[in-house]
């Protein structure tokens, strides 16, 4: 969920496996691809002061699906932290109606 402008962008993603890229510790090996997932869903509701956007997430580990040699090349090395979403947001305003 981004705001762009006055405007608020929801990207419901995917609930297939993502493949997230870690770099190698040696510049000449290729980077190593973590599976994750992420799964997730939003609730979009008219309420008072304005629209609620309620984000749930649904846990779901990843099977460690590395070989050792790709596990020893990303030593101490992390994922990228995804921006975090709020649970909920509020959005004020009033609610035009599209077809008006």
């Amino acid at each position: 969920m981004r705001k762009v402008g006055s405007r608020y962008v929801i990207n419901t993603g995917t609930w297939l496996k993502r493949l997230d890229r870690v770099r190698a510790n040696l510049r000449l090996v290729p980077d190593v691809y973590v599976s994750s997932y992420r799964l997730n869903w939003f609730t979009v509701k008219q309420g008072t002061g304005g629209i609620h956007l309620s984000y749930q997430v649904l846990p779901k580990e990843a099977e460690d699906d590395l070989s050792w040699l790709e596990k020893i090349m990303i030593v101490g090395r992390r994922k990228i932290e995804e921006e975090q979403i709020p649970s909920e947001t509020v959005i004020d305003g009033q609610v035009k109606d599209p077809h008006e």
